[in-house]
């Protein structure tokens, strides 16, 4: 259930190595991710611009965060009010839009808004916004500014948010560093809140910056993050680029989710 998610969390970086052979393995979507400029998946209308780079397509991490939403609980009470980084298209928070009746802010580069904005209209809905989000800049304090206003007031939580969603979100190592910096920002902001991360496992870097994260803190309290969930699934790679990018294909990946949260000095 997904008030377990939101449930107190240790103080721990729990980053040891998982028997994959005892993984959830999830079966795939109806609808291949092949980087088509329209196509429907997970009952969400995608419009992609696979000339744009990779914010402009989808990534099976989207899907398999949405699927992972809906498993862990199916129908919320009341809908959690989502923030999602780094959205590209926004599959999923726009889906749980749909399925959650969630309040749901899409945020991503400034250059990447006008393809979230195609794909909110593409679904029409006023519970779904997007605002710029630059990781490691001041435009944290500019998007928690949009949440209280955008977000209805929760029965009883002060926060302005209550869970933040990102997939696929650690494949530039450049970017670890900034957005270290923003999920502390934004958690410590709204510290009832959680942090889903959903990811491939691909590279050593990426278990490097989840165990960074346990290392993170202000003068309030640091981050703890740990592995909630992981999936063997089988994925194609794309020609070109070498990348994962629909879930039909032959090769054994492992997809992981990572719960974040910010815990206070002294608790």
């Amino acid at each position: 259930m997904l008030r377990s998610m939101f449930a107190d969390s240790s103080d721990s970086e729990s980053e040891e190595e998982t028997n994959t052979d005892t993984a959830t393995s999830l079966d795939p979507p109806s609808t291949p991710l092949t980087p088509s400029p329209i196509s429907t998946v997970m009952g969400v209308t995608v419009v992609q611009d696979p000339s744009a780079g990779i914010s402009s397509r989808l990534w099976p991490a989207a899907t398999h965060l949405s699927s992972y939403l809906l498993r862990t609980d199916p129908s919320p009470s009341p809908p959690p009010r989502i923030l999602e980084l780094g959205a590209g298209v926004g599959l999923t928070g726009i889906k749980m839009s749909k399925s959650w009746g969630s309040h749901v802010i899409l945020t991503d580069l400034p250059e990447a808004l006008p393809l979230l904005q195609s794909n909110i209209d593409a679904n029409p809905s006023e519970s779904v916004s997007c605002a710029a989000l630059a990781w490691g800049t001041d435009d944290s304090s500019s998007v928690i500014t949009a949440c209280s206003s955008f977000f209805p007031a929760h029965p009883t939580s002060t926060d302005p948010f209550d869970l933040i969603i990102a997939a696929d979100c650690v494949y530039w190592e450049e970017l670890h560093a900034p957005l270290r910096s923003t999920l502390l920002s934004l958690l410590s902001s709204s510290p009832s809140s959680k942090c889903l991360i959903c990811g491939v496992r691909r590279w050593k870097s990426d278990n490097a910056f989840y165990k960074s994260l346990g290392k993170v803190k202000n003068s309030s309290g640091k981050l703890a993050c740990k592995v909630v969930d992981e999936t063997v699934s089988r994925m194609s790679r794309d020609a070109e680029e070498g990348d994962y990018f629909d879930d039909m294909g032959d090769e054994r990946v492992v997809i992981r989710v990572y719960e974040v949260t910010f815990v206070k000095t002294g608790t």
